[in-house]
C-alpha cells in the first residue's frame, strides 16, 4: 500500500512532535486514518523507534569505549631516565 496524503500528514506530525505511542493513536484518529492506514503508520513508528534505539545503543557503546581509551591517554606517563655508563651501556 502506498502512503496516502493523510498518512504523510500524520507521519509528519508524529515526527515534528516527537510523539510517544499513545500520541500516535491520537494523531491517527485526528487525521481520520482507516484501520489499514493506521496499522501501517504504527508499524512505521515502531520500526523507527527500534532502529533509533539500536543507533543510540551503538553510540553509547562507542562513547564508553572512547572514554575508556581517553582515560589511558590522559593518565600521566612516567618516564624512567636512562642511565648510561661511560662506555654507553644502560644500567639502573
Amino acid at each position: 500500500m502506498e502512503l496516502t496524503d493523510k498518512m504523510v500528514q500524520a507521519i509528519a506530525e508524529i515526527a515534528e512532535t516527537n510523539a510517544e505511542i499513545w500520541d500516535v493513536f491520537d494523531i491517527c484518529t485526528k487525521h481520520d486514518l482507516n484501520h489499514a492506514e493506521e496499522s501501517i503508520v504504527i508499524a512505521m513508528y515502531e520500526q523507527a523507534k527500534h532502529e533509533m534505539k539500536s543507533i543510540i545503543d551503538l553510540q553509547k557503546q562507542e562513547d564508553k569505549e572512547i572514554n575508556e581509551a581517553m582515560r589511558y591517554v590522559n593518565e600521566p606517563v612516567e618516564y624512567e631516565p636512562m642511565n648510561l655508563t661511560e662506555n654507553g651501556f644502560w644500567c639502573k
